[in-house]
């Protein structure tokens, strides 16, 4: 016998993370990173996007692209 899966963990208990990246591939794979883990993450593909993001979710973790298309 198998043992059981563990419970999902509640949204209000993960953690927020932002992706600031305009590679699709990176997302994905950030994406894949985090899967199945007590993470939520959100994406954004331009610095606007990312401060919107950041201001509307205030995330515990910020990861951004050095070169965004509109801001360096």
């Amino acid at each position: 016998m198998s043992a059981a899966a563990p419970a999902p963990i509640p949204a209000a208990n993960r953690a927020e993370v932002l992706a600031v990246c305009p590679r699709p591939e990176d997302r994905g794979r950030l994406r894949e990173i985090f899967g199945g883990h007590a993470v939520r993450l959100r994406e954004a593909v331009t610095w606007r996007e990312g401060a919107e993001a950041f201001a509307r979710h205030r995330p515990q973790v910020v990861i951004c692209e050095a070169a965004l298309p509109d801001a360096d």
